[in-house]
């Protein structure tokens, strides 16, 4: 369908774009999971 239409292309990227991504962790290793998860996953941190 992206093929068809550019903006259905834009759509399923406006989309992905909001998606949201938690890792959760034990308390005493947050630090490390949280960094972790920006080097491998290349998410941004927060809280």
């Amino acid at each position: 369908l992206e093929d068809a239409s550019e903006l259905v292309g834009a759509l399923r990227a406006t989309e992905r774009a909001g998606w949201r991504l938690g890792v959760y962790a034990p308390e005493e290793v947050v630090d490390d999971v949280r960094e972790a998860a920006v080097d491998v996953l290349g998410v941004r941190a927060s809280g």
